[in-house]
């Protein structure tokens, strides 16, 4: 049985009453022996400046040191970021990875393993890496600024194996229609210069990958009347502090978007066919009164706006990009604008696939694994196929901060640092040049650094210069090849046909999605601090919750606090029921990030969403986190 945040706080005030109590009477006098020294609580304290590559945002943080212990973390004050209020906590996880270990048998997930040296890691993957470097798949995240994870990206291709990367389409913003109406590979979304903001779907004020700038354009548009523009099923925090929220069935956020594309007033529609559905239609399916979607278009067209949308259909992301080009937020000088592509010299570099097809090659193809700061086990729909192509493969390598679902089934995990405790550089485009920041450790660690593993294994290789000439991140930088991004954009739009609405997997009730607020990669880094944070609404911080609408839960026999099963026919998993009126009466809300079955907060019994999700495939190769159906009942009937 889990604890309620307020059970939590009533207890930890229980104790430390009932302990002043005690000392006061000096009942146990050998407490009085953990007491510091009066006058000396301690002996040295400073703060000490420090760069944050936890996100793309890059902040300056400052870093509390007493007795040369991180303590406490002061953020920039423009910028406010949870990761100063977690990362005190996350550099004493009881689950991190502190050494180099090896586990004897993986299908333990219980057993951490035990340390060994690092230059039996570099000796093991050397191996592999030159008797077979074709069946050796790398995993690495979709995103990155770190050089250091550049290099080791860098020396997997140049060594020709097969590279996967990992994407979240539904934290991510729409890119794919983008690159391919432009064929132009790197773009940035301007928050900060958004003249209003249309979400179809986005809840950018939770999701966005740079937490910071969503607060700032937040408080920058607030007081504009009309400026935020929210459309989407659930009431979300988006939509709780948006100006004007849209309410639509579940999927149709695109067909609203396609409604208020059609009536932009002076406005001549582009090519493509995308648009070519009757605004009779639009208006007859989406059940939206035409004077809401007159207002809107209103404010659209003296203002102007960006749209955003989760990374889903292609389709869907096709009509993202045709309203901000009709609303001229994309090129040069823009909101949506092109961004300067950055690449090092490679003599070989193949392409980089989705690592959802990664797992059907594991037997066949590919022998070896190697996870960098990645979590497929967790953070990937049906995880089962996962499962599977771990046990299936000879050796698996994973690189992670801590001891997640993925390290518990490797065979060699390897430690990575925190932000404060990284040495890296991040490099920056200023407008006119590359900057790089040095970001240095300011705690220490006990495992050696990822760029020190890298140089040891490229000694190991022994490969010549010509083929991987950088041996420091620092000449890897001054190496790096800058494309300037085009002067003028140009579209290529499709010629499919129009818009057609999405079809659900499955039977029952819609499945819908909730990131709670801020939250820094909560698939590979578990921590309840950041739930019972942001989230003491639900009043279920530690564990997974379902929210369900009131008149549904009447209907199936579900009450507030107890325990649900949630099923899509194929898996199932056990989460505690919230009645909230902010889900549609015919869906469900279940929160990312939560339900982890390792750990030490970990509740038995529990999963994961992704267990919920049909391994559907979309028309990139990903598999479709949307558009899934679930059953409810409560738990044991």
């Amino acid at each position: 049985m889990g604890w309620t945040r307020r059970q939590f706080l009533q207890y930890g005030v229980g104790v430390i009453v009932g302990a002043s109590i005690v000392r006061g009477l000096r009942v146990f006098p050998a407490l009085d022996a953990v007491e510091p020294r009066e006058g000396r609580p301690y002996t040295s304290q400073a703060w000490i400046e420090g760069l944050c590559d936890g996100c793309l945002a890059l902040c300056h943080f400052q870093f509390r040191q007493v007795d040369g212990r991180v303590v406490g973390v002061r953020p920039d004050p423009d910028r406010p970021c949870s990761w100063a209020y977690v990362l005190p906590h996350m550099f004493h996880h009881p689950d991190r990875v502190s050494s180099v270990q090896t586990r004897p048998d993986r299908r333990d997930d219980g057993m951490t393993g035990y340390p060994v040296a690092a230059r039996d890691l570099i000796q093991t993957l050397a191996r592999y890496l030159r008797e077979r470097p074709h069946r050796t798949a790398w995993v690495f995240p979709s995103r990155t600024s770190s050089m250091v994870f550049t290099l080791w990206r860098a020396l997997a291709h140049t060594l020709g194996c097969p590279v996967f990367s990992v994407c979240r389409p539904l934290v991510e913003p729409p890119e794919d229609a983008l690159v391919r109406a432009t064929q132009w590979p790197a773009w940035r979304w301007h928050l900060d210069e958004a003249p209003g903001i249309l979400s179809l779907g986005a809840d950018w004020l939770q999701a966005w990958e740079d937490f910071g700038a969503a607060q700032r354009a937040f408080r920058r548009l607030r007081p504009v009347p009309g400026a935020l523009v929210h459309v989407g099923p659930r009431l979300s925090l988006t939509a709780m502090h948006a100006h004007r929220w849209i309410p639509c069935t579940p999927g149709m956020e695109p067909a609203v978007g396609l409604l208020i594309g059609r009536l932009l007033q002076g406005r001549e529609p582009v090519g493509g066919g995308i648009e070519a559905v009757p605004t009779d239609e639009l208006v007859r399916v989406l059940r939206v009164h035409p004077a809401v979607i007159d207002t809107v278009v209103g404010h659209l067209s003296d203002r102007g706006a960006l749209t955003l949308a989760p990374r889903g259909r292609l389709v869907d992301q096709w009509v993202v990009l045709w309203l901000n080009v009709l609303l001229d937020q994309v090129g040069p000088g823009r909101p949506l604008a092109p961004d300067v592509w950055v690449e090092l010299p490679l003599a070989r570099s193949g392409e980089e696939k989705p690592a959802d097809e990664l797992p059907d090659r594991v037997g066949k193809d590919v022998d070896v694994l190697v996870f960098f700061s990645v979590n497929p086990l967790f953070e990937s729909p049906a995880p089962r196929r996962w499962q599977k192509a771990l046990a299936d493969a000879e050796t698996v390598i994973a690189f992670s901060t801590f001891w997640t679902e993925t390290a518990r089934k490797a065979d060699w995990v390897v430690p990575l640092p925190l932000p404060g405790e990284a040495e890296d550089v991040q490099v920056r485009w200023d407008g006119q040049s590359l900057r790089p920041w040095p970001v240095r450790p300011v705690r220490s660690v006990s495992f050696p650094q990822p760029a020190r593993l890298l140089g040891d294994l490229l000694d190991a290789l022994g490969l010549p210069a010509k083929a991987f000439p950088w041996d420091s991140v620092e000449k890897a930088v001054d190496d790096l090849r800058v494309h300037r991004p085009p002067d003028t954009v140009t579209y290529r739009w499709p010629t499919e046909g129009p818009w057609t609405p999405p079809a659900f997997r499955g039977e029952g009730l819609v499945l819908l999605w909730d990131l709670p607020a801020g939250l820094p990669n909560p698939w590979v880094w578990p921590h309840p601090y950041l739930y019972s944070l942001y989230g003491p609404h639900v009043r279920k911080p530690w564990q997974i919750w379902v929210e369900v609408h009131p008149e549904t839960a009447r209907v199936l026999g579900l009450k507030e606090g107890n325990e649900a099963e949630v099923s899509n026919g194929v898996a199932r998993i056990r989460a505690r029921v919230h009645v909230a009126p902010t889900t549609p009466p015919d869906a469900v809300t279940l929160p990312l990030g939560v339900g982890h079955r390792v750990g030490t907060f970990a509740v038995p019994g529990e999963g994961d969403v992704g267990d919920l999700i049909e391994p559907v495939p979309d028309e990139l190769g990903r598999l479709r986190w949307e558009f899934q159906r679930v059953r409810v009942r409560p738990a044991g009937s």
